[in-house]
């Protein structure tokens, strides 16, 4: 019996309604869980005065709601943060990829302005009540704003905790959490100055691509050595560091090495070594009842590498997927599929069957 629920973001390998298609005919039968990661924009002045969405919002989310099936529990992961982890997300505009400035009362408040919290909680609220998630991660890598930013840590805590007390004591079967990258957390200042709000958390969420050690070191983090201590000492550590549920909110392994264009930062990877890091992370997620386990990329997404701008750090994840951009799977899916088909645990089914509203 397993205890732990998988799942995957359904991030499609091409721009085209046949690799939406697609993807979701490789994740739903091999997993529990349905994964939704927002963290393009969020429309501040609409929820600051409880108004409308912007109509391609709308539009997007009913997309994303018509793909979830019935037999999915779902978790969806939001952020008050931009990509770079620390200054506040843009504002949403009236259409999709053209950000507005955030409006000024947003934009000079402090993350634990009281105009803050309304409005992110107003956000909440309506992200709940459409998606129905019974797992909600509302700060998304936030360990990377103690780790470069740590003067902000006291503010966003303080939203976090607020939006966690409001929501709970609204959706009180709703599971709350933070999602940390486990390597920042390694770092002894980060992890003593995210701890209360870990302890208040219902589960401690994490982010882990453990080739990207040279990724996390540029910005300050402790370097994670070579595999496969790579993975095994941090997941290690971190059961030590707190008796809270552990869940894994996105992971992945590349299969290809990587160099950062304009920059000289590598990764390495093989398809063996994705094998191997797969194997220990489902040994770890059952040995220690991780609540879930989301794989990140599904297929390998150079199709669509030269059609998005997300910048440099696109090429972190391109090739992390368990197929390559052939659909072709790669030797860690079995091993995926095999865990997949362990029978869930009375503990998972009564999961499944809960409802945040």
């Amino acid at each position: 019996m397993r205890n732990t629920l998988l799942g995957f973001t359904a991030f499609p390998y091409d721009l085209t309604a046949e690799a939406v298609t697609k993807t979701h005919q490789i994740i739903l039968p091999n997993s529990d869980l349905y994964a939704i990661h927002m963290d393009r924009c969020l429309p501040w002045a609409q929820a600051l005065a409880n108004a409308p969405f912007p109509q391609w919002l709308e539009r997007d989310w009913d997309g994303i709601a018509a793909q979830i099936p019935d037999t999915h529990a779902v978790y969806v992961a939001v952020t008050p943060t931009s990509m770079d982890r620390r200054n506040k997300a843009e504002q949403c505009g009236d259409a999709e990829g053209e950000p507005k400035p955030l409006p000024h009362t947003i934009a000079t408040a402090r993350y634990d302005a009281t105009v803050v919290k309304t409005a992110y909680v107003n956000y909440l609220r309506r992200v709940i009540r459409r998606f129905k998630p019974i797992y909600l991660n509302i700060g998304i890598e936030i360990s990377e704003m103690a780790l470069v930013a740590p003067a902000l840590w006291p503010q966003y805590q303080a939203l976090y905790l607020y939006a966690y007390s409001v929501l709970k004591s609204e959706f009180p079967a709703l599971q709350i959490g933070i999602e940390l990258v486990l390597q920042s957390l390694m770092h002894p200042a980060v992890a003593n100055l995210v701890k209360p709000a870990v302890e208040a958390s219902d589960y401690i969420g994490i982010s882990f691509y453990p080739y990207g050690s040279n990724f996390g070191v540029a910005l300050g983090a402790p370097p994670l050595g070579t595999p496969p201590d790579q993975w095994r000492k941090p997941l290690e550590w971190l059961r030590t560091y707190t008796a809270k549920p552990i869940a894994v909110c996105e992971t992945g392994y590349t299969t290809k090495n990587i160099h950062l264009p304009g920059t000289n930062l590598t990764a390495t990877g093989s398809i063996a070594t994705q094998l191997q890091f797969t194997k220990d992370i489902i040994e770890f997620a059952n040995k220690h009842d991780y609540r879930f386990l989301i794989w990140f990329v599904p297929v390998d997404y150079e199709r669509l590498l030269n059609k998005i701008s997300a910048g440099e750090e696109k090429h972190v994840w391109v090739n992390a997927g368990f197929h390559d951009s052939d659909l072709k799977p790669k030797s860690a899916w079995a091993e995926w599929r095999k865990f997949h088909q362990v029978p869930k645990s009375a503990a998972a089914k009564k999961v499944m069957q809960s409802t945040p509203l």
